[in-house]
């Protein structure tokens, strides 16, 4: 797992949790996570299986003890390179944290990505300096 990525003042820090952890805390992050899952299809269950199963990673941003927010990423194999993409983000005080971003993107970078994406709602665009709209995904319930 990556090293753990801490704030300046120490305030918070972002740590990958390894998949056999995830059954532990998978009650505090799933609050967090579950308002952030947009797609009719794909579950908290679904999520929790991704996780425990190491198809994605969990991420904490805590605040000494205090879990603010969670994040999970995939990392994607294309033709053209790797991308990491974070697939949801759910928690609070994301002004306080938003900076951390930057690990990530520095993770992704160790891991030779070419690419960060975010799914995510438009108004993310708002406060992600250099993230810029690539594709909309449209869906229909039938």
């Amino acid at each position: 797992m990556a090293e753990i990525h801490v704030l300046p003042r120490g305030t918070h820090r972002l740590r990958p949790i390894a998949a056999t952890v995830v059954p532990h805390l998978w009650g505090q992050v799933e609050p967090l996570l579950a308002p952030a899952i947009r797609d009719p299809l794909y579950t908290p269950i679904d999520l929790y299986l991704d996780l425990a199963g190491g198809r994605a990673t969990l991420w904490l941003i805590e605040r000494g003890q205090e879990i603010r927010a969670a994040l999970v990423t995939r990392m994607t194999e294309f033709s053209g390179g790797r991308s990491m993409r974070i697939q949801l983000c759910g928690g609070e005080g994301m002004e306080d944290w938003l900076p951390l971003l930057s690990s990530l993107e520095d993770h992704a970078r160790e891991y030779s990505c070419a690419l960060v994406e975010i799914e995510g709602r438009k108004g993310w665009l708002r406060v992600l300096p250099g993230y810029r709209e690539r594709a909309i995904l449209m869906g229909k319930e039938l």
